[in-house]
């Protein structure tokens, strides 16, 4: 069997409504190069047997079904059946630019990484350019650039296969919100290089992002709290400037819960008491010449956070 150039992962869930349309979009892709699996996470509606009536008309599409496992579970089981040189991964009600892949397919590849701009789709599509660090020649720009909130998702990158498999780089399944930033911080870490190509690649569906996001805050805070722990464990032997990813990636966090009822946010407080930042981070440090403004201005903005103010102290303090 030949090696493909490209394998498209698609996890799917009872999504009956939007897979015709992303399988649709995939297949206008003109390459031969491509491989695209699809892992049905045991739909109960129609999605199975819509996906294995296009797997009879294109060669291309290999269909996979497994128990309902979750999203993470889906994508890790269409990473061990990748094949392709690089992959890249979609969701079922969204779809991809067909133009840019196929231009792209046409390419030599040779990075460990490609970055995309990309679409949102709410009725209408606006285009999404990347917000990247200004220091891309930092030899940690990958690990900065995914620590800012807007780049963290998976889906606007094809990643090398070989970094994945050989450093055994998969989702956490256990986590339910950001598991998209776990596994691109873990990517980072193994990337050598990088190419960002000013072109989108997908069409982010807005709309059905909420059924998605249904979870409950404690269940949220306790995911994050794990993504935490990863970068303290990364950063444990750093400098304190190099916790500054840190610091942004609170900042993102803390806004994201303002709406958030105190009670709910004791959980979160309670696991950061377990932490060793506040031992690497000494209350010193938030006047120290080193901090740039801009990173001492947000730890004060936190700071001065009511519902804040307790938690940010078992970090500091």
């Amino acid at each position: 069997m030949n090696i493909m150039k490209l394998s498209i992962i698609v996890p799917v869930y009872n999504r009956e409504n939007y897979i015709e349309s992303c399988l649709k979009t995939l297949l206008q892709i003109q390459s031969d190069e491509i491989e695209i699996i699809i892992v049905d996470d045991g739909s109960i509606d129609n999605s199975l047997d819509l996906c294995r009536g296009y797997e009879k008309i294109d060669k291309r599409i290999n269909v996979y079904h497994k128990e309902n496992g979750g999203v993470s579970s889906a994508r890790n089981y269409g990473i061990n059946h990748a094949s392709g040189e690089y992959l890249m991964f979609v969701d079922s009600d969204d779809m991809i630019c067909v133009e840019t892949i196929s231009d792209f397919m046409k390419k030599k590849w040779d990075k460990d990484i490609y970055l995309f701009d990309y679409y949102t789709d709410n009725g209408e599509l606006s285009y999404c350019k990347r917000d990247l660090p200004k220091e891309q020649e930092n030899e940690n720009f990958l690990l900065h650039a995914f620590l800012m909130l807007k780049n963290n998702m998976i889906w606007n990158n094809i990643y090398k296969t070989s970094v994945v498999k050989t450093n055994n780089i998969l989702y956490k399944e256990s986590i339910k919100m950001g598991e998209d930033l776990l596994f691109n911080l873990e990517y980072a870490n193994y990337a050598s290089n990088y190419e960002y190509i000013t072109q989108p690649l997908y069409k982010y569906n807005v709309e059905t992002v909420g059924s998605a996001l249904k979870l409950t805050r404690l269940s949220y805070i306790h995911d994050y709290t794990q993504i935490y722990d990863y970068l303290l464990t990364y950063y444990s032997e750093k400098k304190f400037e190099k916790y500054k990813d840190v610091v942004y990636f609170m900042n993102g966090i803390f806004m994201n819960l303002a709406g958030a009822d105190y009670d709910l946010k004791h959980p979160f407080i309670e696991e950061f008491e377990k932490s060793q930042l506040y031992t690497d981070i000494s209350k010193e440090s938030l006047t120290s010449k080193k901090l740039k403004l801009k990173q001492w201005f947000i730890v004060r903005h936190i700071y001065r956070n009511r519902l804040m103010k307790e938690f940010v102290k078992k970090l500091f303090i």
